[in-house]
């Protein structure tokens, strides 16, 4: 309900979603930016991401056109991952 609410009251020509991802496959963060994607009219210039390289998520930000991708350090573990890219 949350997430609808702040769909409905964005911009979306001002708005730049940024996926986070070490291995692009976390459950919320996938649905998400599923959710999104379609909500900006599938606009890959509204979309970065911060993923690990060779991962799931890197490779729909590429097929999808994103504006960006940084990608993490893959030797940084999930927990410290906030001393990486993923901190930005």
């Amino acid at each position: 309900m949350a997430i609808r609410r702040l769909a409905d009251e964005l911009d979306f020509d001002r708005t730049l979603f940024v996926a986070a991802s070490k291995s692009g496959t976390t459950l919320e963060t996938r649905s998400h930016l599923d959710f999104f994607w379609e909500r900006a009219a599938k606009r890959g210039a509204q979309f970065a991401a911060i993923t690990d390289p060779g991962s799931q998520l890197e490779q729909v930000a590429r097929e999808r056109g994103f504006r960006a991708v940084f990608s993490g350090e893959p030797t940084i573990g999930g927990r410290y991952s906030a001393l990486s890219a993923f901190a930005w």
